[in-house]
This record gives C-alpha cells, structure tokens and sequence, in this order.
C-alpha cells in the first residue's frame, strides 16, 4: 500500500498530543478532534483515516484506544471502511454539529429494535422529603384541582355518562376537541381526528396501522422512553437521528431516508422529552421540505407546545404539512396525567388503517372522561389555567439552571428549555449515570438515566433532569446536590496536592 500522505495544517491538527491529565478518555479525545476536521473541512468526504498502528504510534496510545475512537465514528455514520484499505469520510455523511452545537446523544445508523425501557428499575431515595426530579408531569400544586374536580362532577352526575360512548367519541366532545385544535392552528381540513386513551395508545395505533413487520422508524435521540417501549412492542427497527440545541440534526434525514425506507419519522418538535429542546424554524422548514420531495410520513407529538415560557413554537401541521404530518396531541401535562385522552389528526388517506387499529386495539374511550376533558377546554378557566401553569414552569426551569450554574458543575453541560418540563444533563467524561443516579438517590434526590432515552451507550452519560414536579426550593436543594457530586467526583480525579501542573497562560 503506498503511502498516505497528509498535509501540514492536517497533521498539525491530528498529530498533535491528546490532554492525558484531563478527564475526558482518550478515545473520546481523538473521535471529537477527527468530528472537528471534518467540520472545518480538513477531512473531506472519501479521505482515508490513518491506519491503527501509525495513530497509535504518532499519538503513543494503544492500538485499542484509537479503534474505540474509530468504533464511534463508524457508529455516527461518519466513516465507513474501504475494503481492505481502511475507514475513510462517508459520502453523504451528516456533517458533525459545530462547537456549542454538540449533539445530545451520537447518531445510530444501523436499525435497532429498542431494549424494553420500562423494565428499568430505579433506585428508592432515602431520606424523609425526596426531591422528585424524574417524572415528568406537573407537581399536584400545579394540577387544576377545582377545574377538574368540577368537570367530573357534573359528568358523573348523568347516569348516561357511565355507558359506552360511541365508537369515534360523543359529537360534542369532538367538536371542543376540534375547536381547541383550531385555535392552535393546527390545519383539520380534510383530516381525520380519532379519539384515543392517551399519546401511548395514539403511538401504538399509529405503529400498528403503518409499520410493516420487520419495518423501520426513524425518531431523535435521544427520545421519549414510551415511544421506544411502543416500538419495541411492534418489533420496529429503529434508527434514531442526533438532537442538538436546534432540535433535531435534519442533515441526514433525507439520506437515512433513502436507504431505509422508514414507515414514519416520529419526533417532540416543541420542548422535547427529555432534552427540553425544540425544533428551529430553519430546522422545520428544512424538514417538511425532505419530508413532502421524499413522501415521508412525520408523526408529530405535541404534548406540551402550550407551556412556552415566551412564543409557542409553530406545530408540523399547519396548511404546508398538512399532507405529510400526523399530529398526536396529549391532554395530559396540560390538565392532568391521570386524565387519559388524547387525539390523532392524520391525513384522511389513512383514516381507514388508523381506525381498523384502533377497533383492534381498544376502541372505546371512558364517557366520563370525555365530558370531563371538553368541559375543561371550554371552561374560562382552562386559559388561566395554562397561564399559570407557564408562569410557574417558567420559575422552576430558571431555578434550576441558576443552581447548576452557581454549582458549575465540572465537565458537565445541560439544556436550558424554552418551555415545557424537563431538561438534559450531559455528565463529564468517566461518569456513569446510572451510578450518578444511585448516589443522588442515597441523597434523596430522583433522577431519570439516559439509557431510558436512547438505543447506544451514549446514554450512559445522560441524565433527564425534570423540574415540572418539584418546587423552586426543592429544585434548589436538588440541583445543588448534583453540583456537589460533581464536584466530589471531579476532585478524586485531580492531582494529589503538592504535585505541579502547568497552566497554559
């Protein structure tokens, strides 16, 4: 093999020493440097990487720790390998996300049928007063207790309301739900709405009527643990497209497309569960463009677009999206997660696959909850509401990031939601969240790990951090035991005192 020649800025940048008395492992060190040359255009689509034996070499490292490097880089789809020549830059390949643009958790190229996340055990806190971090739904101070309490008063007050409703939902019930939706902006023209149990029920509808068996769905990673659990269920091989600040990374949507085939995309375009994050206006429309040229069918699940703590972010299903999106709408952070109902507006050529799923499944939604939910979304007192809900989200999201960042957390990185319930916590290099998990809940604080969220061990540095549940002063307390973790931790990993370390000026 002749050999490979590499010019100077290129071998300035690639040859030059890794950080060893840093936290970060080496392999990472050297994947995120090659990332960074691709991005700046060092390395170009079909240029070689260097062979094992001469990185390792240049970089005195073991000939292990560079293929670990290489492992994730082919594990992104950033490069493939050549036969017997190597891995070189993949053509095509979704271009790395650029400093401050990290992506929340790696690309998995290859389909994955999910690990069922809800046999996820997670540890029992100690203490008297936990600090309820991990679930994602309102606190009970926040809950619209009279609303609700009056809504299901007067349904269960008619004799009538404890029977069957109609298969497809009682007619006024539909008309408040329809009406709701409307003043969202969300387009019904020629749409079908169904009535479910619920977002998880609408998923599982939605997989059973379109997914082929063996099929492929494309969804964010990381994602809502329900979803995954509903496409493990199905037997759904899953490939799952990296989330950054901006939402979902839609560079290689239309080439996962094209070779995948997928039945449908599924993603949380507004305050995303469980990185907080939504989908930009650049980002949207870059979507539903690949999304209408490639006739990819996008599952929208809006269950929290409302608690914006400034503009709502635009929903997939406005008039331009409408052929393409099917919208799924939650009533439950809204209102109550015990109120479960929800809805399904889908284009009407699938309205006879998504009710034959739905007569298979479970076609009748409680009477009584009906009456309750159109009672709630025509009541005044359903928008003041929401106001305070938003307001009182708003003040939990700052609590928490004004904690961690008066904590500064060492190597740590966190999402700082727009609106919605939960945020995402990235720990530093050689911390474990599951371990971090067990040692917060020795300290009476719940969290949630990134293994439930996402299909790689890319999890295993994740952590979903929900503040929705929990008051200011609790986030305070909770969020402050996070930065102290970290910096336990941080300080086992520092050099003994008495020992030097240079300081580059």
């Amino acid at each position: 093999m002749a050999r490979r020649r590499y010019a100077a800025p290129l071998a300035m940048d690639l040859f030059r020493p890794l950080q060893r008395e840093g936290s970060a492992l080496l392999s990472d060190q050297l994947a995120q440097r090659i990332r960074d040359l691709v991005v700046a255009g060092h390395l170009k689509a079909g240029d070689y990487l260097p062979p094992l034996r001469f990185l390792a070499r240049r970089l005195h490292l073991s000939i292990g720790t560079v293929a670990k490097a290489y492992t994730s880089l082919g594990r992104e789809g950033l490069v493939a390998g050549d036969s017997t020549r190597g891995l070189r830059v993949r053509s095509g390949a979704p271009i790395p996300s650029r400093a401050g643009q990290r992506p929340w958790a790696s690309l998995v190229m290859r389909p994955t049928v999910p690990a069922d996340p809800l046999g996820v055990e997670l540890p029992q806190p100690m203490g008297p007063s936990p600090v309820r971090l991990h679930a994602s739904e309102p606190g009970t101070d926040l809950l619209p207790t009279a609303l609700v309490a009056r809504a299901f008063g007067a349904a269960l007050a008619e004799g009538a309301n404890l029977r069957y409703a109609p298969i497809g939902g009682l007619p006024e019930v539909r008309a408040a739900v329809d009406g709701y939706l409307r003043r969202r902006g969300i387009a019904l023209a020629g749409a079908e709405v169904l009535l479910t149990a619920g977002t998880t029920q609408s998923l599982a509808i939605i997989t059973h009527a379109l997914l082929p068996p063996g099929g492929v769905v494309l969804t964010e990673h990381p994602t809502w643990y329900m979803a995954l659990a509903v496409f493990a269920a199905a037997g759904a091989r899953v490939i799952a497209l990296p989330v950054d600040d901006e939402g979902l990374e839609v560079g290689g949507l239309a080439d996962a497309v094209l070779r995948c085939n997928p039945a449908f995309l599924y993603l949380q375009p507004a305050f995303q569960n469980p990185t907080g994050v939504s989908l930009s206006p650049a980002r949207r429309a870059e979507l539903l463009a690949v999304a209408r040229r490639l006739q990819l069918l996008v599952i929208e699940d809006d269950y929290a677009a409302e608690l914006a703590f400034g503009e709502s972010p635009e929903s997939l299903r406005t008039a331009e999206g409408a052929d393409v999106v099917i919208y799924v709408k939650s009533f439950a952070k809204l209102i109550a997660p015990a109120l479960r109902i929800g809805a399904i507006v889908a284009p009407a050529r699938y309205a006879v696959a998504l009710k034959s799923a739905l007569h298979g499944l479970d076609p009748f939604v409680s009477t009584v909850t009906q009456r309750a939910l159109a009672a709630c979304l025509t009541a005044p007192a359903f928008d003041t509401h929401l106001k305070a809900l938003t307001a009182a989200l708003a003040r939990r999201a700052h609590a928490l990031d004004r904690t961690l960042g008066a904590h500064q957390p060492f190597g740590a990185r966190w999402t700082r939601p727009a609106g919605g319930l939960c945020a995402w916590m990235e720990l530093p290099p050689r911390v474990r969240a599951d371990e971090f998990v067990r040692d917060a809940a020795r300290r009476g604080v719940l969290l949630a790990p990134g293994r439930l969220f996402c299909l790689d061990e890319s999890g295993e540095r994740g952590l979903r951090i929900a503040f929705a549940a929990a008051t200011p002063s609790e986030i305070e307390r909770g969020a402050g035991i996070i930065g102290e973790l970290l910096e336990l931790r941080a300080r086992k990993r520092r050099p003994p005192t008495g020992r030097s370390r240079e300081v580059a000026p």
